[in-house]
């Protein structure tokens, strides 16, 4: 795509969107200037990873699973920016995929325009993206409340392990919704994780051994929130195998059928 025609989708977005740099399949907008504002949670709109956990220890080195963020209870929806990270040891992003929500639009979306491309900049050397998309025109954002997918993130797995995907509020370019007058929409964030793991591994050793059953044995009856106001001091996640927020019989269960198992896949 030329530089002129990409100036014209600026214009188009009445310069909210200014790129730094274009190729066949990629814009890199490190500076966009319209996402610079704080999010406050305060709204019963929600921007989540779907789905929220992914256990699954046959995703060994290799192998790839896409994860989806969508948006639900939102009014007047315009442009969208996704920030997320990860650990970049366990994961990169191989694809990113448009969602199908400003698509509802009677106006082309910058996906549209760009040939079915998201906007983003991504760097898998730190365990970051950056993702956005917005309507072209002046109309209406997507009439709501409404619910529905923004953009489908493929990743590919390097390791054996976890990492939270947190979709990031503090950053420099943080999450970000906005509607046809350019203002914020507030919203919560509802984080993503990702295992492969062996059920009964916590201390990612691959075995579950005599060491995992001490650490297990320390964190049997904690809660996490939303159980209890404040995580119990002795809460580990990862003896919490389920991610039910407590570690309980259903845990203790798991980590019997495990025990003295081994991966030799990594």
């Amino acid at each position: 795509m030329g530089r002129k025609k990409l100036l014209g989708i600026a214009a188009l977005l009445s310069a909210l969107i200014v790129p730094l740099a274009v190729g066949a399949n990629f814009i890199n907008v490190a500076n966009l200037p319209l996402f610079g504002s704080l999010v406050t949670p305060l709204s019963s709109t929600t921007v989540f990873v779907d789905p929220p956990h992914v256990l699954n220890e046959t995703l060994q080195a290799g192998s790839k699973f896409t994860v989806h963020v969508n948006v639900s209870d939102v009014t007047d929806l315009f442009t969208w920016q996704a920030s997320m990270n990860w650990d970049s040891s366990i994961l990169n992003v191989s694809r990113i995929i448009p969602g199908e929500f400003l698509a509802r639009a009677t106006e082309q979306t910058s996906s549209e325009a760009l040939g079915d491309v998201v906007i983003n900049a991504t760097d898998n050397a730190q365990g970051h993206g950056l993702f956005a998309e917005s309507i072209l025109g002046n109309v209406s954002g997507i009439p709501g409340p409404a619910s529905g997918r923004l953009v489908s993130i493929e990743f590919l797995v390097l390791d054996y392990g976890w990492t939270d995907l947190n979709i990031s509020l503090s950053e420099d370019f943080p999450a970000t919704l906005l509607n046809s007058a350019g203002n914020d929409l507030t919203f919560t964030a509802v984080n993503g994780y990702f295992s492969n793991k062996m059920p009964g591994d916590i201390d990612g050793d691959k075995d579950v051994d005599p060491f995992d059953f001490n650490s297990f044995r320390l964190a049997y009856a904690s809660k996490a929130p939303p159980q209890v106001p404040t995580p119990y001091p002795n809460y580990n996640r990862q003896a919490d195998f389920d991610l039910d927020g407590d570690v309980d019989p259903f845990d203790f269960n798991t980590f019997r059928l495990n025990y003295a198992k081994k991966t030799t896949a990594y």
